[in-house]
């Protein structure tokens, strides 16, 4: 009820469930206004909703729409599925599918298939995982079960009384568990998930884990299965004999939360890449042991100072500097040593050095070819990147606001500089280089003749290109 002068106001469009869609209210128009007893009528399409039929039978899935309460009409094409070791499979029908049945709604039929065996020397070897998920595998009688690989080697029958590993023999269809993943307290607030399909055994949460001794770690009866070791962000200590001789260990990856490694926290002989995190203080003598770690050339002590930062790779337990990292006012940096990129990301003001030498990349200053400074960046200090004699490309943002004296002086090779339009001080002493205007005649000295432009190597002069 409305009084009269008042707006009317409509109510909640009307639904029929798998009817016709509404499509207004007839006799309303919008903003009337009540000035009588009001009648209006739902006004609907007439038309019923469509839903899709699906019927999934590998690469030629088919799916068609058909409006609701009509006939399902199969497809003409019968589905196969190829043969494998000695087994044959028949198209037996469409699950969920019976004679005349109309769709109410969104379905998927799924093709099934029987089995013809070519002979009875074939064995169905059902391996249900602890993920819920499972496989049929079929092995000649008499043979082991190898497949999958990536299963742990231990399964267990049906009723839990007979162990089978990769090498038991199979003379009868049987039904098999096996893990997929396996997971526990790592000691204090972490834990750790090993999932044996990607042979990475990932440790998470906040602070240090527990100390170990040898072949007492919760997760050492599956060290075979370990290629991979990712310690997560939060985790502050990795304890004594985390990872201590295991065969398959290749990928380590250490965070910047990590503080400190004990005794054979890490352990192998097989190592192809290791990335060590920023904020790693303190490790025993033997916390990273095994791998031979290359820089320049020459083998390097694993000690904190040389390998905080870094990243590294290569095969077979010797790796090589690939990657330098390292925090600096809160920013972080990073080197890669393979292609000369260095990249500065963070925000607010960068630090002055009395000398070059004072910068934490200084010893790679000859490594360095391309400077990009991210968005966030409001200042670059006194001798930044002094001395870069192999800088070719330097790319800075809007955000940065300054650049001191010297930051990139001695940078005699620069062949493209890209200045942010936020500069509000530039000296020519900054980056030491001469640039040029458009037609490469003027000096271009001042910050309202650099800032948000881009000077390249034209002619032998870093000329404005923008």
């Amino acid at each position: 009820m409305r009084y009269v002068g008042t707006s009317v106001e409509l109510p909640s469009d009307p639904v029929i469930v798998n009817g016709p869609l509404f499509v207004k209210w007839d006799g309303y128009t919008e903003g009337m206004v009540a000035d009588r007893d009001l009648v209006c009528h739902a006004v609907f399409d007439g038309l019923l909703p469509e839903h899709t039929v699906s019927f999934a039978f590998g690469k030629y899935d088919l799916t068609y729409s058909l409006e609701y309460g009509k006939m399902i009409e199969l497809p003409n094409m019968v589905p196969t599925k190829a043969s494998e070791n000695g087994v044959t499979y028949i198209f037996a029908g469409w699950d969920g599918y019976t004679e005349g049945m109309c769709i109410t709604s969104d379905t998927v039929f799924t093709a099934s298939f029987t089995e013809k065996r070519a002979t009875d020397d074939i064995c169905a070897v059902t391996v249900v995982y602890n993920d819920g998920t499972s496989d049929v595998l079929y092995v000649q009688k008499g043979s082991h079960i190898d497949e999958p690989r990536y299963v742990f080697a231990y399964y267990r029958d049906m009723d839990m009384t007979k162990t089978w590993s990769r090498t038991s023999k199979v003379y009868n269809d049987v039904t098999v568990y096996a893990m997929v993943t396996a997971s526990g307290s790592a000691g204090g607030d972490t834990s750790w998930t090993l999932d044996f399909g990607e042979g990475t055994l990932t440790i998470s949460g906040t602070g240090p884990t527990d100390e170990w001794e040898s072949l007492t770690t919760p997760w050492y009866r599956y060290r075979n299965e370990i290629s991979s070791l990712v310690v997560e962000e939060g985790v502050t200590r990795l304890g004594s004999f985390a990872c201590h001789k295991y065969p398959n260990l290749s990928d380590i990856v250490l965070p910047d939360s990590l503080v400190s490694l004990g005794k054979y926290a890490v352990m192998t002989y097989v190592a192809d890449h290791i990335r060590i995190g920023t904020g790693l203080t303190s490790m025993d003598t033997r916390g990273i042991h095994g791998i031979t770690f290359i820089e320049s050339g020459a083998p390097l002590k694993a000690l904190v100072y040389n390998l905080v930062g870094k990243e590294f790779f290569g095969n077979d337990g010797t790796v090589v500097l690939d990657n330098i990292r390292g925090v600096l006012n809160g920013a972080v940096w990073t080197l890669d040593t393979k292609d000369g990129s260095f990249y500065l990301e963070g925000s607010g003001d960068m630090p002055s050095f009395e000398t070059n030498s004072q910068e934490p990349w200084y010893r790679y200053t000859d490594t360095i070819v391309s400077v990009t400074v991210g968005e966030g960046i409001s200042s670059l200090g006194k001798f930044m990147f002094y001395g870069c004699t192999n800088l070719v490309s330097i790319d800075l943002p809007n955000s940065l606001k300054t650049i001191a004296k010297y930051a990139f002086k001695a940078c005699d090779n620069v062949e493209h500089i890209s200045f942010g339009n936020g500069l509000v001080s530039y000296d020519p002493l900054s980056t030491g280089l001469t640039l040029y205007n458009t037609k490469g005649t003027t000096k271009q000295a001042t910050v309202e003749r650099v800032s948000g432009y881009t000077f390249d190597l034209i002619g032998g002069k870093l000329v404005r290109t923008d």
